[in-house]
């Protein structure tokens, strides 16, 4: 379930919950600004392309994880992706008694620290075109290159 979600048009993104990621200070997702000086949190609610992603930190109670202050990196799966889950997946991992399923599924995007696009793209390139990152959940994440982007190699 969770690599059908990574390989479905997740947008490789980051949001950083530190000041310190954004040099620019503002960057865009799905044509919404995600400002550096304010948490994960904040900006997601006010993203239309995350708003299932907010649907599910919601319903796990991971929100004050992503409004803290503390360096965090979240590859966030849009709403495209989750559109193209098997029917019924995403409302079924919503339910109450699924919290620790979807809360298991949410962290193994959330790295602890600020990981810039520049800092992931010198990782990978440094070692052969991908990167394995340690998650919240305690898995690994691995990223690669393709082009000037990178995505999820699952």
């Amino acid at each position: 379930m969770s690599s059908k979600l990574r390989k479905s048009g997740v947008e490789a993104l980051t949001l950083a919950a530190s000041t310190a990621v954004a040099h620019a200070g503002v960057s865009f997702v799905g044509g919404a600004a995600i400002y550096s000086d304010k948490p994960i949190a904040a900006n997601a609610v006010n993203t239309p392309s995350l708003t299932t992603l907010v649907a599910a930190v919601k319903a796990t109670g991971l929100v004050d994880t992503l409004a803290s202050p503390d360096p965090l990196t979240v590859f966030a799966p849009i709403n495209f992706a989750f559109s193209q889950m098997p029917d019924g997946t995403v409302e079924t991992l919503l339910k109450p008694e699924n919290k620790g399923q979807l809360t298991k599924v949410l962290t193994a995007d959330f790295i602890s620290g600020d990981i810039t696009t520049a800092d992931l793209c010198s990782a990978v390139k440094e070692n052969g075109g991908s990167y394995s990152f340690q998650t919240v959940s305690g898995g690994p994440v691995d990223r690669q290159t393709a082009g000037t982007c990178y995505h999820n190699h699952r």
